[in-house]
């Protein structure tokens, strides 16, 4: 990452693949290009097959768009041909594949905006999906700007902050805090009282013993 972000004005654009899922990565550090990564033939984990075909610009380097390509496994025997899925600035209604434009996308799925429709159909490359719902779209924006688990393991947790906030303002949160502490409380008090029971038992029980040694030296 410190080398990415050293050559920021040199790495225009990141392709990866190996997720079997067609994704993309917006790092969180400002100056980063985005990463892309492509899916694969094998459809193994219930997408279609799948390749890209990248278009750049030979005298800058930067990527320009991309074509991505997939074969429809429910059609068998020779109905079952090679299109394309889509283009990448058509599909997400960017000009360009800029980390300003890719923050723009991260923004609208974040929002679940139109592109959050886009890109969980994409995801799979035309293989059926389930509806993505809020929290859905929560844990892939935290997924597509984390780049460790501890990155996405404070984002998504942050969600449930927020929406606990929304549903009622800060006094469902004050009210979590108080009970939470009330109830330790009544849990070291009844700790208290279990102990000092005992306590007393076992004065009594000595004090029952003293007595006796005194009856016995008379």
């Amino acid at each position: 990452l410190d080398l990415i972000e050293e050559y920021c004005d040199i790495v225009s654009c990141q392709l990866f693949g190996h997720l079997h899922s067609d994704e993309f990565r917006l790092l969180p550090l400002q100056n980063t290009s985005p990463i892309f990564l492509g899916s694969s033939i094998t459809p193994i984990f219930g997408g279609n097959p799948s390749f890209r075909v990248v278009y750049y610009d030979d005298t800058r380097g930067d990527v320009e768009n991309y074509d991505s390509l997939y074969l429809d496994l429910s059609r068998s025997g020779s109905n079952a041909t090679w299109k394309k899925l889509y283009s990448f600035r058509e599909a997400y209604g960017v000009t360009n594949m800029s980390t300003a434009a890719m923050r723009s996308v991260v923004n609208s799925i974040a929002q679940s905006g139109d592109e959050l429709d886009t890109f969980i159909s994409n995801q799979r490359l035309g293989a059926p999906q389930p509806p993505c719902d809020k929290k859905c779209a929560h844990d892939w924006t935290c997924i597509l700007t984390s780049v460790t688990v501890q990155e996405y393991n404070a984002c998504a947790h942050a969600w449930w902050y927020k929406r606990l906030v929304g549903a009622g303002g800060d006094r469902y949160v004050l009210a979590t805090v108080i009970g939470v502490f009330a109830a330790f409380a009544v849990v070291c008090l009844a700790c208290y009282y279990k102990r000092r029971k005992k306590q007393k038992q076992y004065e009594d029980l000595a004090q029952e013993f003293n007595i006796s040694d005194d009856l016995s030296l008379t």
